[in-house]
């Protein structure tokens, strides 16, 4: 963790002549059906039920990956965009037009070999991402992006999209993800009850049961407004250390307690390739990742 707020001190004292964001991506799996299996034993008006539900058999297994993005700016949280990813055999063509034909909003649905973030998806969303920071902020905003260590943000190819891009990247330790992560933190519990919510709705509107793909395609088209930029997430980013003006007294108590009730943040030196190296999974090659962060 202290590598991890190492990283930060120095961001901000690397641009302390700018106006500093940071946001946070990370992704989430979405199953096909969020309902339980049948046969399970569920909660209702105090007492344990027989749960049944009519789910197709090709929805029993396999998810979509929801790739979210959050801020610190309020103004900016709205106009973000947010990535639903899905294989081809699920985002069928004409599932796919079907998305097309409909009000689109910031949610990108995009259909590929797998329902994996990859590499090459990574460098279009960094794009876009630094695209909509440019259009909405003034002139000498400076975004910081949060990552974790998967496999996929950690590609030489990523790392130059964001330099070009002008995006600051700050990586989260791979074994402190539950504590340091703001999505993780303050947002993907909710969003999955959000999420199961929507589901119910159209459960209990459709004749037979069934959910028509497009039609839940579209209420999760619904989620960067109805829910992400629904909600502040200023507190989350303090509570783990990353805020434009950091005060201990924000930091949340699972790192606290993690870093034995620390007194101060740590200074704000240039982070050595030793402390860099405590965050990256072990045996994984990274010694790009300091000349290019």
């Amino acid at each position: 963790m202290e590598a991890f707020w190492r990283q930060v001190c120095y961001i901000r004292r690397k641009f302390a002549t700018k106006k500093l964001v940071f946001l946070n991506l990370d992704e989430t799996s979405i199953g096909y059906s969020l309902m339980p299996q049948a046969g399970c034993v569920t909660a209702e008006h105090g007492r344990q039920v027989p749960f049944t539900a009519k789910v197709k058999k090709e929805n029993h297994r396999g998810c979509f990956t929801y790739v979210a993005i959050i801020c610190t700016c309020t103004s900016l949280q709205g106009k973000l965009p947010h990535y639903l990813l899905g294989s081809r055999a699920r985002l069928t063509k004409a599932v796919m037009r079907g998305q097309a034909a409909l009000p689109q909003t910031n949610l990108k649905v995009l259909a590929q070999q797998s329902a994996w973030n990859s590499s090459p998806c990574m460098v279009q969303i960094l794009e876009e991402v630094a695209a909509v920071i440019k259009s909405v902020c003034s002139a000498g905003t400076q975004g910081v992006l949060l990552l974790d260590c998967a496999p996929c943000h950690l590609t030489p190819s990523v790392l130059k999209a964001a330099a070009v891009s002008g995006l600051q990247l700050a990586f989260v330790p791979a074994s402190a993800t539950h504590v340091a992560q703001p999505l993780d933190m303050a947002a993907f519990s909710g969003f999955k009850k959000w999420l199961q919510k929507e589901h119910r709705s159209l459960r209990s509107t459709s004749p037979d049961g069934l959910i028509n793909p497009l039609a839940w395609v579209w209420h999760v088209m619904q989620a960067p407004r109805s829910f992400f930029a629904a909600k502040p997430w200023k507190a989350a980013f303090a509570g783990v250390g990353a805020a434009p003006q950091q005060e201990m007294s924000s930091l949340n108590a699972s790192i606290r307690q993690l870093m034995g009730n620390p007194s101060s943040l740590p200074d704000d030196s240039k982070p050595k390739p030793a402390e860099l190296a405590c965050m990256w999974p072990k045996k994984r090659c990274m010694k790009h990742m300091q000349k290019l962060l």
